[in-house]
């Protein structure tokens, strides 16, 4: 005996081996993105953090470059010291840290060309603030001198008043 509608019933047996296998292919898609996206973006936080890293590297450098400047600045002024020396170590100290900057590809340049420049011209000005004590120290000689001087001109004048008193 054989069923009369075995055409239909084998029509329905390859609909449902083919619905399956498309919804089963369908499944393991899904499974397979899905578990693949986290692990893309696992290695894009990674790379971010590594570069978050390397940035904050580089600003601790830079910090403590930016503190050793500025102690420098702070003392280039004080009396008794060898300003040239310390200009010099000012200057070799910005030179790093703009050769940092340079090298550096992760950070934002023109931030930190800004304050290089602002040290730069911190210096420019405790020089000429340097230069214009100095003059006032010259000054100050000079008009001692001048007020000597013309002590001694005074005296002059009156030993000459009195020499002059006597020979009348």
């Amino acid at each position: 005996m054989k069923p009369l509608n075995a055409s239909d019933r084998k029509n329905a047996l390859w609909s449902f081996i083919l619905y399956y296998a498309i919804s089963i292919a369908l499944v393991v898609t899904v499974v397979f993105f899905g578990m693949q996206v986290p692990f893309r973006q696992n290695d894009l936080l990674k790379t971010h953090i590594t570069q978050f890293q390397k940035q904050r590297q580089f600003m601790e450098t830079f910090s403590s470059k930016m503190i050793d400047a500025q102690n420098l600045l702070d003392s280039v002024n004080r009396p008794g010291v060898a300003s040239d020396l310390i200009d010099g170590q000012i200057a070799d100290v910005l030179t790093k840290m703009n050769s940092m900057i340079v090298s550096d590809t992760t950070i934002p340049k023109a931030i930190y060309t800004g304050i290089v420049g602002n040290f730069s011209n911190l210096k420019d000005a405790k020089g000429q603030l340097r230069n214009a004590g100095n003059n006032d120290a010259i000054i100050n000689t000079l008009r001692q001198q001048l007020s000597d001087y013309q002590n001694k001109l005074a005296q002059a004048n009156l030993t000459i008043a009195t020499l002059s008193q006597g020979v009348r």
